[in-house]
């Protein structure tokens, strides 16, 4: 049997900070941007939005190739699936406006909300943002089955095997300041200024299946149920970088905004995982090879890391790399699941 499958499935929402700000005309400097202040927040993740991103319908496809062996009770099948990338770009630019990037300042006794102004008038415009999120979502699977039960007009078999799974998740920030009142040392009025952060994870999960097959038939109907819980290793992979450029020329010292000296480079972890799966299919028998079907799939990770969840909004701008040394590497997990129908044809010979 060959089964070629197109799937509608929505994931779950990303979560990222506030990472965009702006302020009405007049804000003074000192509060443009803040959290807490008369602040508007343009990207990331406010009071009543906690999960900002990754929600939509992404399209995918899923291929099953299944044999049934001599012994006429034994099966092997593989499958593969995938669903399209989950990219977003987030842009915006002023002229005469405020724009920010909104974090908490910590250093030495001070702890309060502050911001990096990328644009604010009359100090640094025109200014712009750019935010981009990504999210690659893939995996496969083999097993065997084997029938435990069957009167003709329902069976079930039960199944084991292995599994695969890749998750890849990033977020990038990137500003570009044209400096009018310079603010630090070795900056000229008319300079360039931009800063990029770039965090992102990897997870990839390999372990065993077990679970069960389950068919009933009524006249040309099918009902098939999979239900199967895959239990193993979910490699863990954060890497976090970023930089600061002057008229395109990197700064000696790595480090955008989110992304400094402590909590730049890569780190890696390897955790047990879970992973259930439920999947039904309702099929029509078109004639003795053909069926056509209708399904749903849910499938959960307990164990992941996304990129969003790694940036530490606690910055140290007054002593870098002092007291206390923030940012600082988070390595933050979370769960993470996809589900949604599935519309696809089987050929059986």
């Amino acid at each position: 049997m060959v089964r070629m499958e197109w799937l509608g499935w929505f994931s779950r929402g990303r979560n990222l900070p506030p990472l965009v700000t702006t302020s009405p005309a007049g804000t003074s400097l000192a509060n443009a941007g803040v959290i807490g202040q008369d602040t508007t927040i343009l990207y990331g993740a406010d009071l009543f939005r906690q999960d900002p991103v990754g929600g939509a319908l992404r399209n995918g496809a899923r291929i099953t190739v299944s044999k049934l062996l001599g012994d006429g009770q034994t099966t092997i099948t593989g499958r593969f699936w995938g669903v399209e990338n989950d990219n977003t770009i987030f842009n915006a630019t002023t002229s005469t406006g405020i724009l920010a990037i909104p974090f908490h300042l910590t250093a030495g006794n001070i702890n309060q909300e502050a911001a990096y102004n990328v644009a604010f008038p009359g100090i640094s415009e025109p200014g712009s943002v750019r935010v981009r999120t990504a999210n690659t979502l893939y995996g496969a699977d083999a097993w065997g089955s084997r029938s435990w039960y069957s009167d003709g007009a329902s069976s079930l078999d039960v199944i084991a095997g292995y599994q695969f799974a890749k998750l890849d998740d990033t977020v990038q920030l990137g500003t570009a300041s044209t400096v009018i009142v310079p603010q630090a040392p070795g900056i000229n009025t008319g300079d360039v200024v931009t800063t990029f952060d770039s965090f992102r994870t990897h997870n990839t999960f390999n372990g065993g299946t077990l679970g069960v097959l389950a068919r009933g038939y009524r006249g040309p109907i099918t009902l098939e149920g999979l239900f199967k819980m895959g239990l193993g290793n979910m490699h863990e992979v954060v890497t976090v970088s970023g930089n600061t450029a002057v008229n395109g020329t990197p700064l000696l010292v790595p480090g955008g905004i989110f992304a400094q000296s402590t909590n730049i480079g890569t780190q890696s972890h390897d955790h047990f995982a879970y992973v259930p799966e439920l999947n039904t299919n309702l099929m029509y028998n078109v004639n003795q090879n053909w069926r056509l079907m209708v399904g749903y799939t849910f499938i959960y990770w307990n164990n992941v890391v996304l990129a969003g969840n790694q940036i530490d909004r606690n910055l140290n701008f007054i002593t870098p790399g002092g007291t206390p040394p923030n940012p600082v590497p988070k390595f933050q997990r979370t769960d993470f699941w996809v589900q949604g129908i599935s519309l696809g044809a089987d050929y059986r010979w």
